[in-house]
């Protein structure tokens, strides 16, 4: 006999609660672009006016290119950190994220995004 421990069972309505009450503050058509089975583009998200709820919805649903095109775009408005340079330490866990460790993984991502472009070029001419 399986019998599930009540707390289980209340984080499992706590959950369902949660969610309900997250996706009343979505309008209809945002949630039908984060359902979609294609990824989006920067340049869809971008063009909304929406609420923190709808773009953090959709901001999930982001194809490669536009997370990282979303990244620089909130880098640029972002009021954090003093530009620290290559031999400059971080004053703590969050400067080392979005002074040094963010940045680096957005120049490999461009990097990748860079070099399957280039494969896909190749693969057309041949």
């Amino acid at each position: 006999m399986n019998i599930t421990p009540k707390y289980l069972v209340y984080f499992k309505k706590l959950n369902q609660q949660r969610r309900k009450e997250y996706l009343s503050h979505v309008r209809p058509k945002f949630l039908k672009l984060a359902n979609r089975k294609r990824k989006l583009s920067w340049e869809e998200v971008s063009k909304f006016r929406m609420n923190g709820y709808e773009r953090n919805l959709l901001l999930r649903n982001l194809s490669e290119e536009g997370l990282t095109q979303a990244i620089r775009e909130y880098l640029k408005n972002a009021t954090f950190g003093r530009g620290y340079g290559r031999y400059t330490l971080a004053n703590s866990y969050n400067d080392s994220i979005t002074d040094i460790l963010l940045p680096l993984l957005l120049e490999a991502l461009e990097a990748r995004q860079a070099a399957l472009r280039r494969v896909i070029y190749n693969d057309n001419l041949n």
